[in-house]
């Protein structure tokens, strides 16, 4: 009987001691990025969801990358250190200026000595300091090119293959793989930049993160998945001497797409250990597979042949212009926002860059140096040079004159008037 009313006194107590309709202080950063050169400053602003009790004040808190701890000072100084706000009564907001002092990227949060602040990480602005406007203007037309240059560099072979009406030297083994691989490189974009569960799984892991797709990503992947599917039709339709998938890659796409269908099981079943954003990841290690062997082929395929006929030279010039200017693009990021570990951060972007760049000096060298038009052209002068060197340096052959030779011309009938002048 005491137990009960034990219990009951205890609950009660507690009920009692606590307050009721009791409201957090929240803040909130009116921008949510600040982007600003070293040296200037740029303007930042905090609201209120109520007012402060005298005596309390604001303070700041810094944050390198996503995978760096929350901390009251900077580890490596971008910006000048951001005073304490002190609010008069009843203020609900505050204005000050933040200074770039040295090149990089932050998150900036902000705290109270409040004990009714709420304390949300989520609520940050992300400050980028750069060394140069000319570089970081410069760095935005260098990644439109590169786009656009990658996206170009599917119609040559596909206009080539439409008049030819041919794919011959066109090699099957290299479109499989290539449809493949933007197949996936598309639904990883899509997902992460369009289906909000999945960028809440993305936030959750990443608190202060960003999404690493942005749309020119999502439009070329679409892009790239058409432009593919067209040349799959062209493989389907067009003369193709009697070529095929090659049983190897017909393995290499049946094991890639059972471990895509593995890992999507693995996902619906077992949410908590392998959620969706895992299942992405996935998807994008078969990319970059993919792009590691997909030239493979067409390169052995050329060497086998010995001619690059059927294989557009276009396509390459197009896709090593794109590559050359996506590692520019990364360099010049690096340097003007003095961030040269995220090179090696993002290995995939950079490795899948290098990667078409050497395979594509590859194919300049099959189709200028051995097995080209140019190639060939070359070597038709040099056996000429050879056969007209060969023609001069033969002694000449002494022949005996003949009778006709040693016979003066007797010339025909009529031949000696025809001499005769023509008035007598």
């Amino acid at each position: 009987m005491l137990l009960p009313l034990l219990v009951l006194s205890l609950l009660a107590a507690q009920t009692a001691a606590q307050p009721d309709n009791v409201t957090l202080i929240g803040a909130q950063f009116l921008d949510s990025s600040v982007s600003l050169t070293v040296g200037r400053s740029a303007h930042l602003s905090i609201r209120l969801n109520q007012s402060f009790s005298a005596g309390d004040y604001l303070y700041f808190t810094y944050q390198a990358d996503s995978q760096s701890p929350v901390l009251p000072y900077q580890e490596h100084q971008v910006v000048l250190p951001l005073p304490a706000v002190y609010l008069p009564p009843n203020a609900t907001a505050a204005e000050l200026n933040i200074t770039g002092w040295d090149a990089g990227r932050l998150s900036i949060g902000v705290n109270s000595t409040n004990p009714d602040f709420f304390n949300n990480h989520s609520v940050f602005v992300r400050v980028t300091v750069a060394k140069s406007d000319v570089i970081d203007d410069f760095n935005f037309v260098v990644g439109i090119l590169y786009v656009v240059l990658w996206s170009m560099s599917f119609y040559p072979q596909t206009v080539l293959n439409y008049r030819r009406k041919s794919v011959v030297g066109l090699n099957f083994d290299f479109i499989g793989l290539n449809l493949l691989g933007f197949c996936a490189y598309a639904a990883f974009n899509v997902c992460l930049y369009w289906v909000a569960p999945v960028q809440e799984l993305y936030f959750k892991r990443h608190p202060r993160g960003v999404i690493p797709v942005e749309i020119a990503d999502v439009v070329f992947a679409l892009h790239a998945v058409v432009i593919t599917s067209v040349q799959v039709v062209q493989c389907c339709l067009y003369e193709r001497g009697g070529q095929r998938v090659s049983l190897t890659a017909r393995l290499l796409l049946a094991a890639m797409l059972l471990f895509l269908l593995a890992a999507l099981l693995v996902s619906a079943f077992w949410q908590a250990g392998f959620d969706w954003l895992n299942y992405l990841y996935c998807v994008s290690y078969v990319k970059l597979t993919v792009t590691l062997i997909k030239y493979s082929p067409q390169a052995y395929m050329n060497y086998k042949r010995q001619s690059t006929d059927g294989w557009s030279i276009g396509t390459i010039f197009t896709d090593f212009s794109g590559g050359a200017l996506s590692i520019l693009q990364m360099m010049l990021l690096a340097y003007n926002y003095n961030d040269w570990p995220s090179i090696m951060g993002d290995p995939t972007k950079f490795g899948l860059g290098l990667v078409s760049i050497l395979y594509d000096c590859v194919f300049f060298v099959q189709h200028y140096g051995l097995y080209g038009e140019p190639a060939r052209r070359r070597r038709q002068r040099r056996l000429l040079r050879v056969s007209a060197t060969e023609a001069a340096d033969s002694p000449a052959v002494n022949q005996p004159p003949t009778a006709a030779a040693e016979q003066p011309d007797e010339g025909q009938p009529g031949d000696a008037d025809d001499n005769k002048p023509l008035l007598g």
